[in-house]
């Protein structure tokens, strides 16, 4: 189950009926469009489904750091009254943090105002959902990666740390102004060469020819947010 408030309850539910709201009026009013959850302003909003962030202006109403998820079934769904918001366009899975419970727009107090809706893109009545299937959608958990820094030094061969290593030196070669390696789990010339300019480049050693290996600092550089953790 993935609140996008956890460890809070919903306080105003969805399809409750009262003056204040518009879709679906009647004799007792209008609904209530999505799941209100009260909660501190700075309390952590975490997707309910993956998705792509797509920012929003569904009304002033809603606050100025509303957004959408869009999800792969074609639904979306609505966070408001947030007071940040996730980069527009970026992709996030279930149980990742998003936003922070905020008070913008019309508001009586702090809390995320969450919707789900049957298409993505507009905000109209017709498009309103129950919100509930988002909020019992399970996260799937992603297994941490590690790799022994103990196997990240000179000479070391057909090892998948050495691969790992590999990956993640091509990936910021850019930035110490180095070469891309063949990703072939030896660590030999090439790797060497790359290992020692990163040290020098960032200041995590200066170990002699062919004698290079990853220290810890160095480890956490290379692997940062890429889902691996360096161990002993």
């Amino acid at each position: 189950m993935v609140n996008p408030v956890p460890g809070r309850k919903i306080t105003t539910s969805y399809g409750k009926r009262g003056r204040y709201w518009s879709c679906f009026r009647n004799s007792s009013g209008g609904i209530h469009t999505g799941a209100d959850y009260a909660a501190p302003s700075g309390t952590k909003v975490v997707a309910a489904r993956s998705g792509t962030v797509r920012w929003t202006s569904y009304g002033s109403a809603f606050g100025s750091r509303q957004f959408a998820i869009r999800c792969a079934d074609g639904t979306e769904d609505f966070y408001a009254h947030t007071r940040t918001r996730p980069a527009n366009g970026k992709k996030v899975k279930a149980g990742e943090k998003v936003a922070e419970v905020g008070s913008l727009g019309n508001s009586t107090g702090p809390h995320l105002h969450f919707e789900r809706h049957k298409k993505q893109g507009s905000w109209n009545c017709s498009v309103m959902t129950n919100p509930q299937p988002s909020i019992d959608k399970k996260a799937t958990v992603t297994a941490t990666k590690t790799v022994r820094i103990s196997k990240l030094k000179y000479g070391t061969r057909n090892s998948t740390a050495v691969k790992k290593l590999q990956r993640a030196l091509n990936a910021k070669a850019a930035s110490r102004g180095g070469k891309k390696i063949k990703v072939t789990g030896n660590y030999l010339i090439a790797t060497d060469r790359e290992v020692r300019l990163c040290q020098r480049k960032h200041g995590y050693g200066n170990d002699p020819v062919k004698k290079s290996s990853v220290g810890m600092k160095q480890a956490k550089y290379l692997f940062k947010g890429r889902g691996i953790t360096p161990i002993a």
